[in-house]
């Protein structure tokens, strides 16, 4: 799975996630050619399978525990979902 993190004119920056071992993921940082306007924000799924040219971004990878992952999912949704004076207040 490809998530983007930085739009710029001429590339945008992408996390790939995946199945590392042992139930670690993986998470590397890398780079795609495709620029920020050749890309849809409402439907970034669709966007990532598009993404052919993914360059990892040398010691930007790490190993996490699934179970980690998940964790750090949920409580960022939790975060996400609080209103506006509960996050700004965190």
């Amino acid at each position: 799975m490809l998530l983007p993190f930085n739009f710029s004119d001429q590339c945008t920056g992408w996390l790939r996630v995946g199945p590392a071992r042992d139930r670690l993921v993986e998470v590397q940082a890398g780079w795609s050619n495709v620029s920020q306007y050749d890309l849809a924000p409402s439907d970034f799924t669709a966007a990532s399978t598009r993404i052919l040219d993914f360059e990892p971004v040398r010691n930007a990878r790490i190993e996490r525990s699934l179970d980690d992952i998940i964790a750090a999912v949920a409580t960022l949704r939790e975060s996400f979902a609080a209103s506006p004076e509960e996050t700004a207040e965190s």
